[in-house]
């Protein structure tokens, strides 16, 4: 499958905007409720792997964070979030209350992007798993930074020609900060995924 039907991007899409509404109540609840955290609803595709490096590298710039988190249930593959260095070293910042001005993440402002990446993660995740039925398992999120080639790495595994893309803004209501959030599914059973929510919304 390299292209989805208007019905099969509308299905994904409130499938998946189930998952970013729950992400964004728990990220402002990260904030003791001080910063109001808003997701927009995501535009979805489905994209060849080289065309994503040129997009990813439009959006988010040359230098980005990436949580990546494996999962396995009805179809399996590799979820990963992406965040521009800038952006993402600012969204950790406010969340954890840091004064600091440093451009450069610490330790525990890292930890902080891979649970912001873990819940966004885990949340669109759910509401797929909710929305068929199934029960979607999920492994340990890992962080790295890079290209966004270094970052996703999606040419190790040859089977992957294609990806589902997402791409959301967010922002904090008490604040001036706003970005993209770039989602993506890595997996080679894409049309089991939009086969299985078929079913759920036909």
């Amino acid at each position: 499958m390299s292209t989805l039907t208007e019905w099969q991007e509308e299905m994904l899409k409130e499938t998946i905007n189930i998952g970013v509404g729950r992400a964004a109540a728990s990220l402002s609840e990260l904030t003791n409720h001080q910063h109001e955290v808003i997701l927009s609803i995501p535009a979805v595709s489905i994209m060849a792997t080289e065309k994503l490096y040129e997009e990813i590298q439009k959006v988010s710039g040359d230098a980005i964070f990436g949580v990546s988190q494996k999962y396995s249930g009805p179809f399996e593959g590799t979820a990963v979030m992406i965040y521009s260095e800038e952006a993402s070293l600012r969204l950790v910042q406010i969340m954890l209350g840091s004064e600091e001005t440093t451009h450069l993440m610490n330790d525990i402002e890292m930890d902080a992007l891979c649970e912001v990446g873990n819940i966004v993660l885990n949340s669109c995740l759910g509401a797929i798993g909710s929305a068929m039925g199934e029960e979607i398992s999920t492994e340990l999120p890992k962080i790295s930074k890079g290209t966004p080639r270094e970052v996703l790495r999606l040419g190790e595994n040859r089977s992957i020609t294609d990806v589902i893309y997402l791409r959301m803004g967010f922002s904090l209501a008490t604040t001036d900060l706003k970005g993209h959030i770039s989602f993506l599914l890595e997996t080679d059973k894409i049309d089991a995924l939009v086969r299985g929510l078929e079913k759920v919304y036909s």
